[in-house]
């Protein structure tokens, strides 16, 4: 792709119109998946309809083994009355387990819970761990009206400090930002150091979750790409077309006070987005909401967000969930999980949007 405003819709043409589209399969039912690899096994996490994880040898279609997970709460009163969503396992330094998922008590009210594995509990090939007992509130407070944290992620950097990366607005019907927090041990969260912004909205059409309401940026994954750290988004309404997949980019993992993870803007000429004062946009990895922004992807499914970045052999992949181009009724359990092929490689000779790019070719394959 190219910023030149010129060559845009050739561009657009060339690599989103896809022959075979019909071809691409889901690997599994499972919104907000959570993509890691232990013991040359793949796994898979999220939210559903029944609480369950996937795994298998190979990350296809029809490889994947179904397991029901079990969450346990030994205090009753302290099982959330809605739900609970995107739970993830973590594996610290030490070797030992950990869990975290946010607890919803309705009417989005929610904060993001510790577990651990049942006692005497090991993960060993072909038999992970299933059942985790609730420990405790990582973020945030019901009591005091601090319940708007959710979609947790663990990441450590360079010389092991854990950071737990989350969302949250602060109060209801406020704008979503991604905060990371430093961690004293997987458990408890460090007092001596504040949250720090690491991603927000800017403004821009293309971010609104509804036109005149609020704006949302959400369910954080980052990983490390060359000599930067790529922090895949979603912004919009996960119920709607305009739920889409973006990627901020940082030279270091926590980016220092004030500053943020950097969006990838391009050239806006024709105000698709209907700006008012931008002349740029964010060019985002997959969007089902705009035919005419690169990588959209209607025709193969819609609502992409979530996604996870991983490498098998010397491909890379984005796996992420998203509706089935046909679903018209958009129930957020019946998310899927989708994989694409993508070329991903920093090059600071090229324009920043083309450091990753979706491959859109028959099958998902180029």
């Amino acid at each position: 792709m190219t910023p030149v405003p010129a060559l845009l819709a050739a561009w657009i043409l060339v690599v989103c119109t896809s022959a075979g589209q019909s071809s691409l399969h889901p690997l599994a039912h499972l919104p907000d998946p959570y993509v890691f690899r232990f013991q040359d096994q793949w796994f898979l996490f999220g939210t559903g309809k029944l609480p369950s994880f996937y795994y298998g040898d190979r990350l296809e279609a029809n490889a994947l083994k179904r397991e029901k997970l079990e969450l346990v709460f030994p205090d009753p009163t302290a099982k959330p009355a809605k739900g609970i969503w995107g739970f993830i396992p973590y594996r610290h330094t030490d070797g030992s387990w950990h869990g975290y998922a946010t607890l919803h008590y309705g009417d989005y009210r929610v904060v993001i819970a510790h577990f651990l594995p049942e006692p005497g509990a090991d993960w060993t090939r072909g038999k992970p761990i299933a059942t985790w007992r609730f420990d405790k509130v990582a973020i945030g407070n019901l009591a005091a009206g601090k319940d708007t944290a959710y979609e947790n992620k663990l990441i450590t950097d360079d010389v092991g400090v854990l950071y737990l990366v989350y969302c949250d607005s602060g109060a209801r019907a406020r704008n979503v930002r991604i905060f990371a927090q430093r961690m004293s041990n997987p458990g408890s969260i460090d007092p001596s150091w504040s949250p720090r912004v690491l991603l927000g909205p800017d403004g821009y059409r293309s971010e609104d979750r509804n036109p005149g309401y609020i704006q949302i940026v959400e369910g954080p994954n980052i990983f490390r790409l060359g000599n930067r750290y790529a922090l895949l988004y979603s912004v919009g309404d996960f119920a709607m077309n305009n739920y889409k997949l973006g990627v901020a980019y940082s030279k270091t993992l926590m980016p220092p006070p004030g500053q943020t993870y950097q969006k990838v803007l391009i050239p806006d000429p024709d105000n698709v987005w209907k700006n008012t004062g931008k002349t740029n946009e964010v060019c985002y990895l997959l969007q089902s909401e705009q035919p005419d922004w690169p990588n959209y992807c209607r025709a193969l499914f819609s609502g992409p967000g979530l996604g996870n970045l991983v490498a098998i052999g010397n491909r890379r992949y984005l796996v992420f969930h998203a509706y089935k181009p046909d679903d018209n009724v958009r129930q957020s359990v019946d998310r899927y999980v989708w994989m694409l092929p993508v070329n991903a490689n920093v090059d600071e000779r090229l324009p920043m949007e083309r450091w990753i790019c979706p491959l859109f070719g028959p099958k998902g394959k180029t």
